[in-house]
């Protein structure tokens, strides 16, 4: 597999040089090959970025329709937050299917960069590296694949999908009422040792 030229990112300058404001949320990209998790807060506040930073990580996956909700919390916030994910989103020369997760080595590891970016501001508040557990892993290979092999569902249906409220509040019929193991296909708890 060719790495692509990564771009050098460093806490305190843009985040990209062709803008300065961005619309606030989460986006859990994969491009190229590389997964990403980008967070956009307006003025994150000095627990947010020491949370994202280094606190406490979880991580689940919940395919529901044509979508991938790419869930997390950090630090001691005890809600669920969410990152939408669709492979059909993305540019075509930007898509590239995953191995199958039976290739991958029996303790392959995905390492996902981590930026927190002031929505207002352009500016990287904070940054860090995670490593995806070799279970983890496959349940996202397996997710991004699937979503790969199947037609795009359309923009109408994709935007009714996303007319929820979040992960965690009132969802549509048909949304699981509870994050159970039948519907959240992986889950991933971060910690750092100092």
């Amino acid at each position: 597999m060719q790495i692509p030229e990564l771009h050098r990112y460093s806490v305190g300058e843009l985040y990209s040089e062709k803008r300065r404001r961005w619309p606030e949320g989460a986006q859990f990209l994969y491009r190229r090959g590389q997964f990403e998790f980008l967070l956009f807060f307006n003025r994150p506040r000095g627990q947010e970025v020491l949370d994202v930073r280094k606190g406490e990580a979880r991580f689940a996956l919940l395919p529901y329709r044509d979508t991938l909700f790419f869930l997390y919390r950090f630090g001691t916030n005890p809600r669920w937050s969410d990152a939408t994910f669709s492979w059909w989103l993305h540019e075509a020369e930007e898509r590239q299917v995953p191995i199958p997760p039976q290739e991958l080595a029996e303790e392959s590891r995905i390492a996902i960069p981590i930026m927190l970016v002031g929505a207002d501001d352009g500016l990287i508040k904070a940054m860090r590296l995670v490593t995806f557990s070799p279970s983890f892993t496959a349940e996202l290979f397996r997710a991004v694949r699937k979503q790969a092999s199947q037609p795009w569902c359309g923009d109408e249906a994709y935007a009714k999908t996303l007319r929820r409220p979040t992960a965690c509040g009132p969802r549509p019929t048909g949304w699981p009422r509870r994050q159970q193991p039948s519907a959240v296909v992986g889950i991933d708890l971060i910690t750092l040792t100092q």
